[in-house]
């Protein structure tokens, strides 16, 4: 009696272990319950050629006709191989590591193998149903195996070309925001040179604009510098330790100078300042003296009322300049202009110092100015401690 066997449609409900199990070690083969007859041998011990298995009958001839038969060329060659000493060899590549039929089973269903498996599933739910033509176990397998076959392969070919598909249109996609980035990187380098011509033009014109201005003011500056330059030719004649005729000459000369940058001063002038009366009065006078050899130079106290009244004369020559350096960084600032570049050097002295000294007509007055500062008192220079 032949024993229970598996249908192929009982897969399908059993756990993924034992499908695994059925599938590798394969199926119980019916075990005939009729005794096994033992092979017939001859008295000597022989068994006869007519009860030999098909398989030990072509076995037997094999011998026979090795044993009879020359040896061919290829068989020869072979021998000849099996006697050579095995050199190196190179190693196996490694095996590709399978899928188990429990991973298998544990695929998505959209995967080709887990389509793969449904179809082998749904034909072998057909072929398990009632059929008018008897039918093996083997044939149920293969109809699944095709089946399942045919359905992986169709999916991995969908797969594959949708891969290609997506691929193509990533490249695409790439190709194009390439040629949209050259293309803005164009215009970009356009506007760029557009942008850095405009500004070279507007930073020359303004250039242009601010050494324009630069001029002007140097224009406008001309009297104060006229006036500073004769300034400082009187303090230095009239605070130097070795006076002199030539230079209570020289100091009188640049103190009319700087009430009138423009004029020119002659002997006659100095005559008619002589005859004016007040400071100009005894100032022409001494420079009268001077200049005809009467004197050898001037008392003191006439040098330092000289260069009191030159102090006094020049703060309105710098209230002036205040007010023209003053309007021109104003305009400057409306204009866009650079104030360094317009005014590049001013030309206020910094009062206090020894160069420009404070003014004071007393002694108490004198030391209202900050310790450290230069004060001119009737003509005499001191620094306040």
């Amino acid at each position: 009696m032949a024993n229970r066997m598996t249908r192929p449609v009982q897969l399908g409900f059993m756990s993924p272990a034992r499908a695994n199990q059925l599938l590798l070690q394969g199926f119980p083969q019916p075990a005939a319950t009729a005794a096994r007859i033992p092979q017939y041998t001859t008295p000597s011990g022989a068994v006869p050629p007519m009860a030999l298995s098909p398989s030990q009958l072509s076995a037997a001839r094999s011998q026979q006709r090795a044993a009879a038969g020359p040896i061919m060329p290829l068989e020869a060659a072979a021998m000849r191989g099996a006697s050579i000493p095995p050199g190196p060899r190179l190693a196996p590549p490694a095996p590709r590591p399978m899928q188990a039929i429990g991973d298998a089973f544990r695929q998505p269903l959209t995967s080709p193998t887990g389509q793969g498996l449904a179809a082998a599933a749904l034909t072998g739910l057909e072929y398990g149903g009632p059929s008018m033509t008897p039918t093996s176990l083997g044939q149920g397998l293969a109809r699944m195996g095709a089946a399942g076959l045919k359905a992986f392969t169709q999916a991995e070919q969908a797969r594959v070309t949708r891969e290609a598909a997506a691929e193509k249109a990533r490249k695409d996609e790439e190709y194009r925001q390439q040629m949209l980035g050259l293309k803005r990187d164009e215009i970009s380098g356009a506007i760029t040179a557009a942008e850095i011509k405009a500004s070279a033009e507007a930073g020359s014109k303004r250039v242009d604009r601010e050494m324009a201005k630069a001029k002007d003011f140097r224009t406008a500056s001309k009297g104060f510098d006229a006036a500073n330059a004769n300034y400082s030719r009187v303090l230095a004649n009239a605070t130097t330790p070795n006076p002199s005729g030539s230079t209570d000459i020289a100091m009188i000369f640049n103190f009319m100078k700087m009430l009138d940058p423009t004029s020119v001063v002659r002997g006659s002038e100095y005559e008619a300042a002589a005859g004016a009366g007040s400071l100009l009065k005894g100032l022409g006078v001494q420079y009268n003296r001077l200049f005809k050899g009467e004197d050898e130079k001037l008392p003191p106290e006439v040098r330092q009322a000289f260069l009191q009244t030159a102090t006094e004369n020049f703060q309105p020559y710098v209230d002036a300049q205040e007010l023209i350096e003053s309007d021109f960084s104003k305009e400057a600032e409306l204009q866009g202009l650079r104030t360094d570049r317009v005014i590049t050097l001013s030309r206020i002295p910094e009062k206090g110092s020894e160069d420009y000294p404070h003014v004071a007509y007393t002694q108490e007055e004198a030391n209202r100015y900050p310790v450290g500062s230069f004060v001119m008192l009737n003509g005499v220079i001191g620094k306040i401690k």
